[in-house]
């Protein structure tokens, strides 16, 4: 996959708020760490749009969802569409993110994003409407954004 390098995006962001308000991502699945996306663009048929989200590993997954699962309050807030700090402390202190980074090491990124577009640029715009829905579903349903790590709430919530 091709890795997010969000500099120098011009006017791609600016068309890709209208492509995602516009109903132009005409499929969207969210996954556990992966989404697939089908956005319509200039051309006939829709492209091909994947994002993949880096998921904490191992015993700091581990230790991350005990640590979720040890605050019940902390789980209500979520469940109740709240994103309280104690959840991005949970990631901070496994040295994890909770919301999408930058580049972690050389050619490893937090996200990566794929599109089926001609548009050499990286994200272009059909991906970044789709990571602007994303953005507003997590808005709505904060506890998204660990299904995005890879932690479904299931595994969280009693």
């Amino acid at each position: 996959m091709d890795s997010v390098a969000c500099k120098d995006v011009g006017g791609r962001y600016g068309r890709a708020k209208v492509y995602a308000s516009g109903g132009q991502v005409v499929e969207l699945d969210i996954n556990g760490c992966n989404v697939d996306a089908k956005v319509v663009g200039l051309r006939p048929g829709p492209y091909d749009v994947s994002i993949a989200f880096r998921a904490p590993e191992g015993e700091a997954r581990e230790r991350i969802v005990k640590r979720l699962k040890s605050n019940p309050a902390v789980v209500a807030r979520l469940v109740n569409g709240d994103l309280p700090l104690e959840v991005e402390e949970a990631f901070r202190h496994e040295k994890c993110d909770l919301f999408p980074g930058g580049k972690l090491a050389e050619d490893v990124y937090d996200v990566t994003t794929k599109c089926s577009c001609p548009d050499w640029a990286n994200p272009c715009k059909h991906s970044f409407a789709v990571l602007e829905l994303i953005g507003e579903e997590v808005s709505m349903r904060p506890w998204r954004l660990l299904e995005l790590r890879g932690i479904p709430m299931a595994e969280v919530a009693p």
